[in-house]
């Protein structure tokens, strides 16, 4: 039998209530991370906090909400502390945990192909507008074509003798 696939995920928030010192003194790549869906949380339902033998550590990434929804389904997932990342100043900025299913995510026979499960991530394609660009050019030009009326008209003579005219 297949091993159960298992998903890299990110656990931020460390900064509050000494839990970066926490985990620098306590915790150990390998070590197991219990995560709970947070369903009271009046900002957003879906936050997952990450607790590392009983003690709260910090919250999965908002950008795995998937993790959430696994949560809501009554998957089981076992969470395991894969690496630490830390910032330009030295300081534990990330734990980075590897997630695997203890079973599995679809009741059905044949596993849902890659990218339309659920809870996995909508990633829509949508081109960049083009107004950021268009607008202040359009603005320099009106502003160019305003200043060379004043120069025809005699409004800005100063400018007009900077260009060489009579």
């Amino acid at each position: 039998m297949d091993e159960p696939p298992s998903h890299p995920v990110m656990i931020v928030g460390l900064g509050y209530g000494g839990r970066a010192q926490y985990i620098a003194r306590h915790v150990s790549i390998g070590d197991p991370v219990d995560l709970r869906l947070e369903a009271d949380n009046p900002y957003d339902p879906f936050t997952i906090a990450a607790f590392h033998r009983d003690r709260h550590i910090g919250y999965i990434a908002p950008g795995w909400r998937w993790v959430a929804h696994a949560l809501e389904q009554g998957d089981r997932l076992a969470a395991i502390i894969t690496a630490f990342e830390y910032g330009a100043r030295d300081d534990l900025t990330a734990v980075m945990i590897e997630i695997t299913f203890l079973k599995e995510v679809s009741e059905s026979i044949s596993s849902p192909a890659l990218g339309t499960a659920p809870w996995a991530p909508r990633i829509v394609y949508a081109p960049r507008p083009r107004w950021p660009v268009l607008i202040p050019l359009g603005l320099l030009a009106a502003l160019a074509a305003v200043a060379w009326m004043l120069m025809e008209w005699g409004f800005l003579p100063q400018i007009a003798r900077l260009t060489g005219a009579p």
